[in-house]
């Protein structure tokens, strides 16, 4: 339950990081796993890996898609909400547009 809710604030903050740049982009898929422990008496996650693999058109600046998805990673409610480390693994795809 808890790595859903980091998966879907991941990915609901990225469309307004997105939105607001005015970035174009194909699709975004989001896998979260993280490690729970006891720390002083309290059960927690104390990692959380957010893999995020991005989907742009051809021609996309990849350096400013990079920037946009760490954007997200530190705008999200549910990992600043979280006494846990959190590491983005961003994977960024060029895709050549396909005729209909």
């Amino acid at each position: 339950m808890g790595v859903a809710a980091i998966a879907d604030c991941y990915l609901l903050t990225f469309c307004a990081v997105a939105s607001f740049a005015r970035f174009r982009w194909n699709t975004l898929s989001c896998h979260v796993e993280g490690v729970v422990d006891r720390v002083d008496r309290v059960t927690r996650f104390v990692e959380i890996d957010i893999h995020a693999r991005l989907s742009v058109p051809s021609g996309t600046d990849i350096q400013h898609a990079e920037r946009l998805l760490l954007s997200a990673k530190h705008a999200c409610l549910v990992t600043n909400s979280l006494h846990a480390t959190v590491r983005l693994e961003p994977s960024i795809v060029s895709e050549v547009a396909r005729s209909a």
